[in-house]
């Protein structure tokens, strides 16, 4: 207590050490309690994790730690983390987008900052990408984002996916092999549904094809890429990337199918490639649709020939029809070859993949579907 000399009043002052963070861990929490749909809360709420999100994604591991020791001083019986799964849960209810970005992208910042752990547990049980009859994403998806023709939300769920990829190549007690290759297996899921029909979506950004494209391409590639690529000679359920195993399967059941006509799958995948090779864009000297064009074609020629020499070097010699109709774009390969000179390997590296592939027959002739240019 504190007397003061000109009066007979005291004033009683409590010293308290203030920590911004503690205060705005117990806002959440009260937000939380009674979010309902009001707009102002869920307002804050987006705010909140935005400013959240920049911290994550700015500072090292150790300063995000005491980060998250701060914000879960007055939170209570349970944490930050826990408090930001159970909002994304009421997110994913509610469909609120914004809402749905921000902790999408929370849950990338944890995954890349020593928290991966809880994150993985919570997506085993999480309607997010559960069955394709549960699949959440797969609903806002459909019923939002096609409407809208703004993929914010898929291309978030998309960052988190290459983030988990990632992630798996780290060795952790914590985590089962089993439930990690279930999780991947579900996100795959959620990736070729998107490659199946993104090509005739209906986009307010004509990039965000684009960019979706490329990024789900980037996904599979990645997947066939750790699983083949390491310990080439184990079983698939015992590889160092065994997580993978079911998910290289899926990749490899949808684009290496070779009795039956092409799948969704790879039919937007060729009408792409040939909607664009005929009218390319120089990224050198364009926008954002220009440079995510560039992406888009050298990602998908570095998956069309991992596909194919997955086929010819682990899956015998029986060709995918996938493969047989990439024989009659060959021309708009070579086309490619001679007018951009950026993509010049990748269009050697893909016709070299369709030449040395092994078929069961004879297979066809890359200069006849060439008479064109010779």
């Amino acid at each position: 207590m504190i007397k003061i000399l000109t009066c007979n009043q005291l004033i009683v002052a409590f010293l308290y050490e203030y920590n911004g963070w503690s205060l705005l861990g117990r806002v959440l929490k009260n937000i939380s309690r009674q979010l309902g749909e009001d707009k102002e809360k869920v307002g804050l709420l987006i705010e909140i994790y935005k400013l959240l999100g920049k911290v994550f994604t700015g500072a090292d591991e150790e300063s995000i730690s005491n980060v998250l020791i701060s914000l879960n001083s007055f939170i209570g019986e349970t944490d930050v983390i826990d408090l930001t799964f159970r909002l994304l849960d009421y997110a994913l209810q509610i469909r609120t987008v914004d809402l749905l970005v921000v902790l999408i992208n929370t849950l990338t910042a944890f995954v890349n900052n020593g928290s991966s752990y809880r994150v993985w547990s919570y997506l085993y049980k999480s309607p997010l990408v559960g069955d394709k009859s549960i699949s959440l994403a797969l609903n806002i998806l459909g019923t939002v984002e096609m409407v809208s023709g703004d993929y914010k939300f898929t291309l978030a769920v998309m960052n988190l996916i290459k983030s988990l990829l990632k992630d798996c190549v780290h060795l952790d007690a914590k985590v089962s092999m089993k439930l990690k290759s279930q999780v991947v297996d579900r996100f795959v899921a959620f990736t070729i549904h998107v490659i199946d029909g993104f090509t005739h979506w209906q986009y307010l950004l004509d990039y965000q094809r684009l960019q979706i494209g490329t990024s789900a391409v980037n996904i599979l590639q990645s997947i066939l890429h750790s699983f083949y690529s390491m310990d080439e000679n184990g079983s698939p359920d015992k590889k160092v990337a065994g997580m993978f195993s079911l998910a290289s399967k899926r990749i490899t059941d949808t684009f290496l199918v070779p009795d039956i006509q092409n799948t969704r799958s790879t039919k937007s995948f060729m009408n792409t490639i040939e909607t664009f090779c005929s009218s390319y864009t120089d990224y050198l000297s364009s926008d954002l649709f220009g440079y995510w064009q560039a992406e888009w074609l050298k990602s998908s020629f570095q998956f069309v020939t991992t596909v194919i020499n997955v086929r010819s070097l682990y899956q015998g010699s029986t060709p995918s029809t996938f493969e047989v109709s990439l024989y009659s774009k060959a021309p708009h390969l070579v086309n490619i070859f001679a007018t951009n000179l950026s993509l010049r390997q990748p269009v050697i590296d893909l016709l070299s993949s369709m030449v040395k592939a092994e078929w069961e027959s004879e297979p066809p002739s890359l200069l006849t579907h060439l008479d064109f240019f010779v």
